[in-house]
């Protein structure tokens, strides 16, 4: 059988290989951390640019629209003062 130093010996190296452990899984789940949280603000910031994509797209197809209308009326008052000098 071990002696009780032999065993403290081996509790002690299983201490330090098992701290060795825990310090590499933390840096690992830091390592992965990092790269989600990059990850996630490169998500945000592509969602804002389409935001404003969304934002001057629907402008310009209001301002298309009222010009629309407005070159409707303008045709329809040309057509009115056409009837009426004919």
């Amino acid at each position: 059988m071990l002696e009780a130093k032999d065993l403290e010996a081996i509790r002690k190296i299983m201490q330090e290989e098992i701290g060795k452990s825990e310090n590499l899984v933390l840096k690992e789940l830091d390592r992965v951390q990092e790269n989600t949280n990059a990850k996630y603000e490169q998500i945000q910031k592509n969602i804002e640019e389409l935001k404003q994509y969304y934002r001057i797209n629907r402008l310009e197809n209001e301002n298309t629209s009222l010009l629309l209308q407005m070159i409707q009326e303008l045709t329809k008052r040309v057509s009115e003062l056409e009837k009426k000098s004919a």
